[in-house]
C-alpha cells in the first residue's frame, strides 16, 4: 500500500527515477509516517528514501524509519550528517554488547564530540561492568558509579558510594532501596530506610494503612511529634476522641488539644491548656469560643494571651471596659490605637487624656492638632510629660508646627514657662507674648515678670548652644524685663514712700520705650488707685483727667478697677458709660453711631471675670 502512495506522489514518464512529483502537504505526510511504523522493512526503506528526497527532506523520520527497518549503520551515518543528537541516542539505546564494535566506537565518539560525555561512557561500557566501575572511579563520577550499582541491584555498594562519595544522593539513594524492599514485602527494611531518607512521615503510614495495627505498634514506639499528630487526627476522625487527645497531647500540639475540648464542652480545660502553653493559636480558638458564648471576659483575656489585641479591644469598646481598653490599647499596632482614641473621644463621657496619649503612640502627627484641641476643649491640662510627647524628631517637617500648637495650649491654660520653652524649641520669635497676655488682659505684672524670665531663661540656654540669632532677642527681653520689675517696684513702694513712688511712676510715664514693657494707662491707673484708696478723690480724679488728656485714644476706664471708679464717681459726682467696644491695649473703637450714645450709670453688679475659655472677651467701658 505504501509503494502505490509512492508511486502515486511521482510522475514517472521515462524511467522509473523519479523526475518530478507533487509536493504532499503535512497532513499527508503524517500519515505516511504512521503508516510506515507499521509497515514491513521493504516499505519503512521505501518511505525512508521518500523523505530523503523531498523538497523538504525530515531526516528524523528517515533516520528512524532506517532503523526500524535494521539498517543501523545506514540510520546511524545519516544521523551523523544531519546532526541529529537526539536520534543518534535514541539508537545507541539499543545497542547491546553484540552489537558492531565500529558503530558503538562511531557512536561514543561522536558523543564525545558534542560533550556529552555520560552517554559516551555509558555506550562503551555496555555489558562491562567491571570496566565501567573503574572508568567510573577514574574520572570521579561517583554519582553514576552509584546508579550503577543501584541498576545491578548491588545496593550495598550502592548505598557504600553514596555515604563516601556521594553524600548529595544519600537519601535518595536510601529511599530508591526502600521502595525495592517494600516492592519485595520486606516492610521493616524498607521503614527504615524510608527514616533514613526523611520521607516515613508520608511513605511509612502510606505503605502499612492496609496493615493498621502494624501502623499503630509503629507509631507507639515512635517519638515523631508529626506522625503522632497524623495518628491522633486520624482517630480523631473515626470518633475515637480520648485516644486522639493522648496523641494530641504526645505530639505536644496544644491547638489541636484545646480545639477538642472545646467540642467536647470542656471549656475549663482547654484553657487551662491555653493558659499553661502560651499557644497564641490555641489561646486565639479559645477565645472565639468564649466570645460565642457571651463570656466577654474570658474573651478578651484569651484574645490577649493570642496578642489579638484588635478583637480584645473591640469587645471591650462593646462593653465599656475603658481600663481594660487603655491596657491594651497601649501594648496594641497603631490602628488599634487609633481606633481606641476615636473611641475614647466620642464616648459618653470623653476621656481626652487617654485619647490625646494613643494619638501619640500611634505616631499619628495629623491628629495631634485635633488632639491638643480636644485639651483646650475639654480642659485636659497639657503637663510637662504630654508636652514632651507631642515634641517630633527634629527632621520631622511638621515639628515645629505643633510645638507651636503645645505652645498655645500650654499659654491658654496660663502655663507660661512649658509655654515659653515650645514656643522657643519651635523657633517662634515672639515668645513673651505669654506675659503680654497677662497685662493686656488682666495687668498681672507679676505673672508677666514670671513669664518674662522664663523666655530669659530659654533665649540664654539657646545661645550658649550657639544660636546665634538669639542673642538680640535676649537682650531684648532683659531690658523689657528690667522696665517690668521696675514698674512692681515702685507701684509696692506706694504703701510706704508714696511720693517717692509717684514720682518715679511719672518718670516711668516720660520714658520713650516704656509702653514695650509696661502700658501708662496701667501706670495712671496705679497712681489713680493709690489716690482713691487714700480717699484723696479730688487728686484721684485729676489724675484721670490728665490720664485723659495725654493718651486720648486710651479709655481710663478698661486700666481703673471698678471699686476705685465707683469711689471716685460716688465723692465726685462723675458718671461713666460702657464703650461700645475696645481696641487694642485698652484704646477706644468707635463708630459714628457711638456720637449718640446715650451716658447710662455704672451697673452695681461687677463685670464677670473671664474664665479659662473666655479669657479674651473682657468688657470696656467709656470715660466721660
Amino acid at each position: 500500500m505504501i509503494s502505490t502512495i509512492i508511486n502515486n506522489i511521482y510522475t514517472d514518464t521515462d524511467s522509473k527515477i523519479p523526475t518530478k512529483y507533487h509536493e504532499f502537504n503535512n497532513k499527508v505526510q503524517d500519515q505516511l509516517m504512521n503508516l510506515a511504523l507499521v509497515a514491513g522493512p521493504q516499505e519503512q526503506l521505501e518511505a525512508a528514501r521518500y523523505f530523503v528526497s523531498c523538497d523538504r527532506p525530515q531526516v528524523a523520520r528517515a533516520v528512524t524509519l532506517y532503523h526500524r527497518a535494521g539498517l543501523v549503520a545506514k540510520a546511524l551515518d545519516l544521523a551523523f550528517k544531519s546532526g541529529q543528537v537526539s536520534v543518534v541516542a535514541q539508537i545507541a539505546e539499543d545497542l547491546d554488547e553484540g552489537a558492531d564494535p565500529a558503530l558503538v566506537t562511531k557512536c561514543a565518539e561522536y558523543f564525545l564530540s558534542n560533550r556529552q560525555y555520560d552517554k559516551a561512557v555509558q555506550l562503551l561500557i555496555t555489558g562491562k561492568q567491571d570496566e565501567a566501575e573503574k572508568l567510573y572511579r577514574s574520572c570521579g563520577r561517583h554519582d553514576l558509579l552509584n546508579k550503577l550499582f543501584q541498576d545491578a541491584g548491588l545496593w550495598t555498594k550502592a548505598l557504600h558510594v553514596a555515604a563516601t562519595s556521594d553524600r548529595i544522593h544519600l537519601r535518595t539513594t536510601h529511599y530508591n532501596y526502600a521502595r525495592h524492599l517494600e516492592s519485595k514485602g520486606e516492610f521493616s527494611g524498607a521503614v527504615s530506610n524510608y527514616e533514613k531518607s526523611d520521607t516515613h512521615r508520608f511513605e511509612v503510614p502510606r505503605m502499612l494503612f492496609d496493615e493498621l495495627p502494624s501502623l499503630e505498634e509503629y507509631i507507639m514506639h515512635s517519638q515523631d511529634k508529626a506522625l503522632r499528630r497524623w495518628w491522633a487526627q486520624y482517630l480523631e476522625s473515626t470518633g475515637e476522641m480520648e485516644t486522639a487527645l493522648q496523641f494530641y497531647e504526645a505530639a505536644g500540639d496544644h491547638l489541636s488539644l484545646v480545639r477538642v475540648y472545646c467540642y467536647c464542652n470542656n471549656l475549663p480545660k482547654a484553657a487551662d491548656i491555653a493558659n499553661r502553653s502560651g499557644d497564641r493559636a490555641a489561646c486565639y480558638h479559645l477565645a472565639r469560643q468564649y466570645e460565642n458564648v457571651n463570656q466577654v471576659k474570658e474573651a478578651i483575656h484569651f484574645f490577649t494571651r493570642a496578642h489579638a489585641y484588635g478583637n480584645a479591644i473591640r469587645i471591650c469598646r462593646e462593653n465599656a471596659y475603658d481600663d481594660q481598653l487603655m491596657n491594651l490599647a497601649l501594648v496594641a499596632g497603631p490602628q488599634e490605637q487609633l481606633e481606641a482614641a476615636r473611641y475614647f473621644v466620642s464616648c459618653d463621657r470623653p476621656q481626652v487624656a487617654r485619647a490625646v496619649t494613643l494619638y501619640h503612640r500611634a505616631g499619628l502627627v495629623a491628629k495631634y492638632e485635633a488632639a491638643l484641641e480636644l485639651c483646650v476643649e475639654h480642659g485636659v491640662w497639657v503637663t510637662e510629660e504630654l508636652a514632651e510627647r507631642f515634641t517630633l524628631p527634629r527632621d520631622e517637617g511638621a515639628r515645629n508646627a505643633i510645638l507651636e500648637k503645645v505652645a498655645q495650649c500650654a499659654y491658654l491654660q496660663e502655663n507660661y514657662k512649658l509655654a515659653t520653652k515650645k514656643f522657643t524649641q519651635a523657633g517662634n520669635k515672639s515668645i513673651e507674648s505669654c506675659e503680654q497676655v497677662e497685662i493686656d488682659e488682666y495687668q498681672q505684672y507679676e505673672k508677666a515678670g514670671a513669664a518674662l524670665m522664663e523666655a530669659h531663661k530659654t533665649l540664654v540656654n539657646a545661645v550658649n548652644q550657639g544660636n546665634a540669632e538669639a542673642r538680640d532677642k535676649m537682650n531684648a527681653v532683659q531690658q523689657k524685663l528690667e522696665k517690668v520689675r521696675h514698674f512692681i517696684q515702685l507701684r509696692s513702694l506706694l504703701e510706704g514712700d508714696a511720693d517717692s513712688a509717684i514720682q518715679g511712676l511719672y518718670e516711668l510715664l516720660e520714658d520713650a520705650d516704656i509702653e514695650l514693657a509696661v502700658r501708662r494707662g496701667d501706670i495712671f491707673a496705679a497712681i489713680v488707685e493709690h489716690y482713691a484708696a487714700k480717699k484723696n478723690f479730688k487728686s484721684a480724679l485729676g489724675t484721670l483727667q490728665e490720664m485723659k488728656n495725654r493718651l486720648p485714644k486710651v479709655n481710663p476706664s478698661y486700666f481703673v478697677s471698678d471699686e476705685a471708679l465707683r469711689a471716685i464717681a460716688a465723692a465726685t459726682g462723675a458718671s461713666f458709660s460702657p464703650a461700645a467696644r475696645r481696641g487694642e491695649r485698652g484704646e477706644v473703637a468707635t463708630d459714628d453711631d457711638d456720637e449718640d450714645e446715650e451716658v447710662v450709670e455704672e451697673e452695681e453688679d461687677e463685670e464677670e471675670k473671664p474664665t479659662f475659655k473666655n479669657r479674651f472677651m473682657n468688657g470696656t467701658a467709656k470715660f466721660l
